[in-house]
């Protein structure tokens, strides 16, 4: 392929070849009689579209200057156009432009910029953004842990980028990672028995390092002061504990839909291995972090619900 250039010169018998991408084509014919200004000359094309100040089409008519015209051809087709500028009935010049299949088609070419968009999905995927679901066996969840926040069977983007300068504060939704064993809720992640995996979890943050957390029945106190809680749906929780101090560089997290969330205040106790439900009140001794989230296993921020598309929102 002839290299690009900023204007190319119209001469008779000139062909070039281009990419069909809808690109312009810079062109200029230089007046064969420059003792003939001011004459009327007719460009036409077989492919694709002229275009000359404002006039755009198959067919151009414009004066032919002392200096030469300047024009533009551009196409979305492939094959051979040819370019024929007349003066009435007498042919001044005739030359072609050649358009090839575009980049996406050509094989070469095609697949250098396949592998570069995948490089670069997967640059955003690793520091930018990923994607996570939330489970949608009903047999094993009566509804999300985050509802009406997420939902069950629904689908989310998350931000690995908002947490990588500014630590999650209370009242923040947070992505993080946690081993499930198999007692648990493996089934549903078809881990086999005796073994564990990473499982995504989405949860709010209620406590950072420092805090002191005490919760009696439906109510969450930090350091001493009721929080409001606009986004939880409470039910009629009989559970207590506490109060608690959250370690530095963990979180204490809990879900919004607090009857059916399995979240801090479960993993917190050493005695206990079942969900949180209805009429739950912890017992046993705590771990000093066993409960607590830290900072390292948090990858992102949950922020925009991609799926199912008649539920596409913002998480707010």
């Amino acid at each position: 392929m002839n290299k690009p250039a900023d204007r190319y010169e119209f001469f008779n018998g000139v062909e070039w070849v281009r990419y069909a991408d809808g690109k312009p084509v810079k062109i200029h014919f230089p007046n064969p009689s420059p003792e003939s200004d001011q004459i009327l000359i007719t460009i036409r094309t077989g492919i694709g579209v002229l275009t000359a100040g404002s006039q755009q089409g198959k067919e151009l008519k414009i004066p032919l200057l002392y200096g030469g015209v300047d024009f533009d051809a551009a196409s979305i087709q492939t094959g051979k156009s040819t370019i024929v500028i007349s003066a009435g009935d007498n042919v001044l010049a005739s030359g072609s432009i050649v358009f090839r299949a575009t980049e996406v088609t050509d094989m070469r070419s095609g697949l250098f910029r396949i592998l570069r968009t995948i490089f670069l999905l997967y640059v955003v995927k690793v520091f930018f953004l990923s994607a996570g679901a939330v489970p949608i066996e009903q047999e094993y969840f009566q509804a999300s842990s985050m509802s009406k926040t997420l939902n069950l069977g629904e689908r989310f983007f998350y931000s690995k980028f908002s947490y990588r300068f500014n630590s999650p504060k209370t009242g923040d939704i947070v992505a993080f990672l946690k081993d499930v064993d198999y007692e648990k809720i493996a089934k549903i992640q078809g881990v086999g028995k005796g073994k564990t995996a990473k499982v995504l979890f989405v949860k709010r943050v209620v406590g950072v390092g420092g805090d002191e957390i005490q919760i009696s029945g439906k109510d969450v106190y930090l350091n001493g002061n009721l929080l409001k809680e606009d986004y939880a749906t409470h039910g009629d929780s009989s559970m207590n504990m506490g109060p608690l101090v959250v370690p530095e560089g963990h979180f204490f997290v809990m879900g919004d839909n607090r009857p059916y969330s399995e979240d801090s205040r479960h993993w917190v106790s050493q005695s206990s291995g079942n969900f949180i439900l209805e009429g739950f009140e912890m017992s046993g001794e705590y771990s000093t972090t066993g409960g607590f989230v830290p900072i390292a296993d948090i990858v992102g921020k949950p922020f925009l619900v991609f799926w199912p598309i008649s539920e596409f929102r913002l998480i707010r």
